[in-house]
Order: C-alpha cells, then sequence, then structure tokens
C-alpha cells in the first residue's frame, strides 16, 4: 500500500493538555466559566454581605476552591492522565499512518492495532494546532500539524474530509479565535 500521510508523534504533556482542552470544548464547553463565577460569587457573599465568622470562612474557602479549580482543571486533569498513562522511563512514540484503505496506528514502532477504515471515523476535528480524529465513538487520535512526516496538512484536512464525506468541524482553543466562531454563528 501507498503511504498518503504519516504522522510521528510523542505522547507527552503538551499533547495529553490538547486532549484535555479539546475534550473540555467538546464536552463540557462552559465548566470553567462557571466554576470561576460560583467562586467570584462567594467570595463576594463574603465582602458584601456581613455575617458570622463561620460562614464567612466557609463561603471563603469554597470561593478560593472554585477558582482554584476553574483557573487550574485543565492542568491537573493534564497531570493526572500523565502519570496514569505514562512512566517517566518510558518514552510512547505513536505512529499514524494513513494509507488508501485506511489507518494504521503503530505504538513505539510495533502495531498497536490496525485503526481501521475511514467508514469508522465519527467525527474529525481540527484546532489551531492539531487535527482530532474520533474513531467508532470512543477512540480519540491527537494529530499535531507539526508531526507531519509524509504530506502536508492542507492536503491532509482535503483527503480526510473526501474519506469521511463531511467537512472538517473547528473547534477553537483560543480564545480570540472561540470569540470569532461565536461571532460567526451568531451572523455577526
Amino acid at each position: 500500500m501507498i503511504i498518503k500521510f504519516k504522522i510521528v508523534t510523542n505522547r507527552d504533556k503538551a499533547m495529553i493538555k490538547s486532549f484535555v482542552v479539546f475534550l473540555d470544548n467538546i464536552k463540557h464547553r462552559h465548566v470553567t466559566i462557571r466554576l470561576c463565577i460560583m467562586g467570584i460569587l462567594m467570595l463576594s457573599v463574603v465582602i458584601f454581605v456581613p455575617g458570622n465568622l463561620i460562614g464567612i470562612l466557609i463561603f471563603s474557602i469554597l470561593g478560593i476552591l472554585f477558582l482554584f479549580l476553574g483557573i487550574f482543571r485543565h492542568s491537573i486533569a493534564t497531570a493526572k492522565i500523565y502519570k496514569t498513562i505514562c512512566s517517566d522511563t518510558e518514552i510512547l512514540i505513536n505512529t499514524y499512518v494513513f494509507e488508501d484503505n485506511g489507518l494504521s496506528v503503530y505504538t513505539n514502532e510495533s502495531l498497536e492495532k490496525a485503526g481501521g477504515s475511514y467508514k469508522q471515523i465519527a467525527s474529525f476535528y481540527e484546532n489551531e494546532k492539531n487535527f482530532f480524529i474520533l474513531m467508532n465513538e470512543d477512540e480519540l487520535y491527537v494529530l499535531p500539524k507539526k508531526d507531519f512526516v509524509i504530506g502536508d496538512v492542507d492536503e491532509f484536512r482535503q483527503y480526510i474530509e473526501t474519506k469521511i464525506c463531511t467537512k472538517v468541524i473547528w473547534t477553537p482553543e483560543k480564545p480570540v479565535n472561540k470569540f470569532k466562531k461565536l461571532l460567526k454563528r451568531k451572523g455577526l
């Protein structure tokens, strides 16, 4: 078979953080802002409503906790996942090979499993730095744009779109691009 595209990635903290932020954008869109708002509201209760010392202490602790979780939740999730799937001694290298008949996934140069045919791709997403391919609604492949060994990023996008007969779903990571997407969706 002729290799159309080949991507070689390190499974490092940056890639795992991209995975966490992407899943947050898809499944839990507004959790971060809600946690921060809850923290601010709890702290404002302490400031604007005089009360007993125990109430002030409880609302202060909860407000700080909610703010902390809202600000650092991606970093906490990244550290937890990295600790679970990556050991410090082993460097995991994933190689994704795209051929005419489908996708193959290799881990540290050995075939982990055949990724499958293009018909198994449920969704195809893109942000500023990565492509995300969701296979069978349960496997997510993170493909950094900078890690293409064979093929071009723009050609890859067009190739996958024609193979799965759908357009890429743009899911920006940067706040400026999220705002632009919101304005475009609202027709402004």
